[in-house]
């Protein structure tokens, strides 16, 4: 029996895109598996194996990257988008920072929104 061997499972890919200032941006993907599988060597023959050896191994794919940002609405009228941040914490600890920095009067509004990375983002 092989020590290695290649596993092949044929399905579809799915893509949801949004239209983002005139341009249509993927915003989210999945694969959908065949019920076929092959298994073959590296030569590229096939290999029976005992199913109860392979341990499980999900198909994950990469989604596309995100940029994080927060909307800071000061006394409800003034608007200032604040970002990109890499990720949530840091657009977390940023928000926390310009609301200590800031005071909370009233009527302020703190909005954190995604969109995906590159994009256009305007107020």
């Amino acid at each position: 029996m092989s020590e290695k061997y290649n596993k092949i499972t044929p399905g579809f890919v799915t893509q949801i895109f949004e239209k983002q200032h005139e341009k249509f941006v993927c915003v989210d993907q999945g694969f959908t598996a065949s019920d076929q599988v092959d298994r073959e060597n590296e030569k590229g023959e096939p290999v029976d194996i005992d199913m109860q050896t392979e341990e499980y191994q999900p198909f994950n794919m990469a989604q596309p990257g995100r940029d994080y940002y927060f909307l800071y609405v000061h006394a409800g009228v003034e608007a200032e988008n604040i970002g990109p941040f890499s990720t949530e914490q840091e657009r977390s600890n940023a928000l926390e920072k310009h609301r200590e920095n800031k005071g909370r009067e009233e009527y302020d509004s703190y909005f954190a929104f995604n969109v995906v990375k590159g994009s256009t983002v305007d107020f």
